[in-house]
Order: C-alpha cells, then structure tokens, then sequence
C-alpha cells in the first residue's frame, strides 16, 4: 500500500489454532473475519497458503510485510514454533515483524477470568509451552500497544471492528494534516527551496553556454525525462553552468519559457565541494527534508529497516513528493564517487536509487550531474528518459578565471591536481583510486552527517535519520 493510497487493506490475521477452531458454533477467527469483511477490507492469515519453495520463517515474513494492518489474537496457547526459528511461535514472529516494519498493530488478549470462553480445556491450555506463552503476553503488555480483552466471539468482532474503523479516521485525519502542511507550507515569492548551499557561487553571466543553458532548461521543463548527465573535463565550467540555472530558479528570476507555468522548485544540493558529499544516505536525508514530518518519518521507517533496499526507500520518496511538484536533484562531481577505470559508481546503494529514479512511473524528482568521467552504466538505463551535455571546451579568458574563483575561493585547488577526462592529461599519481564494492547495494542504513548548527537563510535543514541498532 502507498503512502497516500485510499484503497482497502490487507489486514493480517495472527492467531493460534484454538481461536481458528472454537467455539464450535462460530470461532473467533470467523467472527474476525466477518469484521474486517464489514469495514471493507482483505483478510489474510497463514492457513491454506499453498505450498512454496521457501523457508518458513520467510514465508511468514513476506507474508506479514506484504499487508497493510497487523490484528493479532493471542489466547493462552503459545503456537507451533517456527520450523527454522524454533526460538519462537509463528505468532510471535508476526509481531515482531509487523513491528519492525513499522505497520499499525492492533493486539486483542482472551480474557483468561472469563467463566465461558467456549474453548475445551485441553485446546485452551499449552502445557508444552505455558511458560514461553506467559512471557510473551507479558512482553506484549509491557510493549506499550494497547491491548483489548475479549471474552466471546462477538465481543472480539465489534472490537476488531470499532479498531479498524477507528484507525481508518485516524490516517484519514493524518492524511488531511499532511495536504494542508503541503499547501500552507512557506515558501520565496516564487516558490523555490533550497537543501545546502550551493558548490559554488556562480558567475551571473558567461558568453558561450547560451546552448547549453538552453539544454538544461529544457530538460527541467520536459515531464518525460528524469537525468541529466553534464560531461566534460576539468575547468569546462560545468558546476558553474549548472549552479548559475538553479541560482536563477531560487532567485525567482525568469528561467525560461519552457518553465513557464510550472510554479517553484525545491533544489538538493550534494558536492565534494559542499556541506554533503555525493551519496546515498545524504541524498535520502536531504529528500526528506523537503517532506511534511509525518511523511518522512515513514520514509525514515522503511531506511532504517535493512531489508529494505535503495530501491524500496526511493520508490517511497518518489512516491511521497506529488507529481506536479518540482525538484531538482544536484549531484556536483559524480567522479569522486566513481571507478574512473570502469565509469562506474563505487556507492552501489546510490547507483540503485538512480535506477530507480530512472525506470519508476511519472514522479516529481529530476536528477543533474556534473563528471568529468561519463557513468557508462548509468547511461544504459532507460536510456529515452535521459539527456547528456557534453562541453568539449573549457571556458575562455576571462570567464573561466571568473568560473574557477567562484568554485574555489581560497585557492586550495591546483589546477594541476584536477582530474583529467578521456583522452586528455592523465590523472596524476596523487589521485586516490576507489576500488568498486563487491557484491549488491548495502540494505542497511548509513548513519548521516549532523546537522549544521545554523543553516543559512533560505535553506532547509537536512533531515538526520539514524541508523536502526
């Protein structure tokens, strides 16, 4: 289910096999199932799945994520353990997982003072497992969940029902808090945000990037392409001509007839030359900095689980930022995180979001990067929804002197020391080589910068998202 979805739930049933088959007029699971019937959802448990070539505790795992709401009943028996996990019940593992997966559990406890439960004792005892079974009612009344008692089938149908239909006017009010942040939320007189400072402060004007800059604005205009790839060697001016276009956009000055019309842009922007590097945990943070709080914090819910990947917190981003919306991704000096040698990127974790970016429905996000190495992988992923710029010539004098000073400020960077592109000067020996990673994209979180104690006016504060212990 999306962040913004109002279509019915998949609401996962966790339960024992005494509640399943008693009482024998009408069990509690079938009164439960007849509830979430009525409030209009889809009603899923563990019994009857057909059979799957997969471990078990992965098969309830997969199981579990893949619904929306967690309803557990928990009698007094414990449950068969997991066959590969026999530390715990399938019913705690539900839980546990629902939990970690940061869905909206609702908990109902049998009423063990009740006179008439319509369960035989010898179904309604777990002599086996009495002590694990205890423990774990404990653990889940210590849990801080708000547990419901029930003492009949009825009784848990009307509660089941009361929840589901209380937790549906909840998200609705949620969701009604967050569109009003998004329309009330501040904004320059012409609507453009900003997350960092820009890498440099560009030139307000050099000749000879009239077609380039016509390029750029062309594509940030264009709803069908998603990357831009500026490609050129060092000193071509390609920071500059990029910052120069954004700085007109934050600065509400005409940017073009080809973004006539289409309102503010929220700009992120990631440099080896600025507050945060070039990579994947940086441009999440940065992301969701531009998010109402109750959005990134389910966006911070999916990066701080493992099991979730780049391409599962991405598509939730994408997801998260309408599609009329307009925000301008600026990756400076796309080298510095690349294998020159195989014009590949050494964040794995990165290059999946990119990907995503690249090959998911219409969404509001557009990518710039600046390299003096072309990412030749990158390149080759959907291919129509991407446009590259190539500046085979540096700048001339006096601008390029202008371009540079503004880059580079203090003077720390020689121009002997810049990275050479393809058949030009080679890298020289000081040059540190970054091996590629073996294997796929990380799918735990890195942990972020801190945020910088002041930020400047006009910026946004990165959000800072820690890494799950």
């Amino acid at each position: 289910m999306g962040l913004h979805d109002s279509a019915p739930w998949r609401v996962f049933v966790s339960h024992t096999s005494d509640l399943r088959d008693f009482p024998a007029s009408g069990s509690y699971v079938a009164a439960v199932q007849r509830s979430v019937a009525a409030t209009g959802h889809t009603f899923v448990d563990m019994t009857g799945l057909a059979p799957v070539d997969a471990a078990p505790a992965r098969l309830c795992v997969e199981t579990v994520r893949s619904c929306d709401v967690y309803v557990g009943l928990l009698g007094m028996r414990y449950g068969s353990p997991v066959r590969d996990q026999p530390g715990q019940s399938y019913t705690e593992l539900e839980i546990d997982t629902a939990g970690q997966t940061g869905m909206d559990r609702l908990v109902f406890l049998i009423d063990t003072e009740s006179d008439d439960l319509g369960i035989p004792p010898n179904a309604f005892l777990d002599r086996e497992y009495r002590d694990r079974q205890d423990a774990f009612r404990r653990r889940v009344g210590g849990s801080g969940l708000t547990a419901h008692r029930f003492a009949s089938p009825d009784d848990l149908a009307r509660l089941v029902e009361r929840s589901l239909r209380g937790l549906a006017a909840t998200r609705q009010r949620i969701d009604s808090g967050i569109e009003q942040a998004r329309q009330a939320r501040p904004s320059p007189a012409w609507g453009s945000r900003f997350v960092n400072p820009a890498p440099m402060t560009a030139p307000t004007w050099f000749q000879e990037r009239d077609t380039q800059t016509r390029r750029l604005t062309a594509f940030l205009g264009d709803p069908r392409m998603r990357m831009m790839t500026v490609t050129g060697q060092a000193g071509a001016s390609k920071t500059a001509l990029v910052c120069r276009l954004l700085n007109n956009l934050e600065q509400d000055q005409d940017p073009g007839a080809d973004l006539a019309g289409m309102g503010g842009f929220d700009i992120v922007y990631l440099s080896p030359n600025g507050r945060h590097l070039v990579d994947y945990p940086n441009l999440v943070g940065d992301l969701c900095s531009l998010l109402p709080a109750e959005l990134a914090k389910r966006v911070q819910w999916l990066y701080q689980d493992p099991r979730n990947g780049p391409t599962q917190v991405m598509s939730a981003l994408l997801e998260a930022f309408p599609v009329h919306d307009r925000v301008v991704v600026f990756l400076d000096g796309l080298e510095s995180i690349m294998d020159t040698q195989n014009a590949s990127l050494t964040d794995r974790a990165l290059h999946e979001a990119l990907v995503t970016v690249l090959g998911a429905p219409e969404h509001a996000i557009k990518v710039i990067t600046t390299t003096v190495v072309a990412p030749t992988g990158l390149l080759q992923v959907a291919v129509p929804a991407q446009d590259q710029l190539w500046l085979d010539e540096c700048l001339r004098s006096p601008d390029a002197e202008d371009a540079l000073r503004a880059l580079d400020p203090d003077g720390a960077i020689r121009p002997d020391e810049a990275p050479a592109a393809p058949g030009h000067a080679p890298v020289p020996p000081t040059a540190r080589h970054v091996p590629v990673p073996d294997g796929p994209a990380p799918h735990g979180p890195a942990p972020f910068e801190p945020a910088p104690p002041h930020v400047a006016p006009g910026t946004r504060a990165p959000v800072q998202l820690s890494a799950r212990s």
